[in-house]
């Protein structure tokens, strides 16, 4: 790793106050994305406010001998839950590609030595060290760099690179980006689902609680 240049006036957090910051702010995770069975999200989807009135009016229609409305109800059901296994599938599926961007370690300045810790300890505070081919696994400030870029398209979709300095306006680098060239340090400001990405994974797991208060 190329930190042998790094400006020596770049102390990092010590031990105490890598505690302090975890103990406000928590541990650099996202909420863990259920591994459901197909039976577990069956069920799910027929708890499900819209589907309980479909079965409710199908039970009406037989009762009362109407079985040609009671089976067009029952391809009704059928359509909704497929639609509705189809968003959840898609929706846990993009929560756990979100999990992936995050690399199991990452490289921070701590006691003024540079040093490698797994990505979930990483905290509020914390200067990072992003290099050429890396994932920068927090959202913060850059505050030393040389020659950086980065490519934001997991957040913009646009696959150009970026350059990014200390200068303000262009300081801000984010979690799940990839360092493309150069190097630098930042200073670590939002950790877990307060990054970027993480806001993106909050979203996801909200789609469906959205449609079900439509629905009802």
């Amino acid at each position: 790793m190329k930190t042998d240049n790094l400006p020596e006036h770049l102390k990092g957090l010590t031990e105490d106050e890598v505690g302090i910051s975890r103990g406000r702010h928590g541990s650099n995770r996202m909420d863990p994305v259920g591994r459901n069975t197909l039976l577990d999200m069956f069920l799910d989807i027929l708890k499900e406010p819209m589907l309980i009135l479909l079965f409710a009016i199908s039970a009406i229609y037989v009762a009362v001998g109407d079985y040609g409305e009671a089976l067009f109800m029952f391809f009704a059901i059928i359509a909704v839950s497929a639609i509705s296994f189809y968003q959840d599938s898609r929706s846990k599926k993009a929560l756990e590609e979100l999990e992936k961007l995050n690399e199991p370690l990452s490289t921070v300045i701590r006691g003024s030595k540079v040093v490698q810790i797994h990505t979930h300890e990483i905290v509020v505070g914390d200067l990072c060290v992003a290099e050429e081919g890396r994932l920068i696994n927090a959202d913060g400030r850059i505050v030393h760099s040389n020659d950086f870029s980065v490519n934001e398209s997991a957040l913009t979709g646009e696959s150009y690179w970026v350059f990014k300095n200390s200068d303000e306006g262009n300081s801000l680098v984010f979690s799940g980006t990839i360092a493309v060239s150069g190097l630098a340090v930042f200073e670590v400001e939002q950790i877990g689902k307060q990054t970027q990405i993480g806001k993106i994974g909050e979203s996801l797991l909200t789609i469906k609680e959205e449609q079900q208060a439509l629905q009802m």
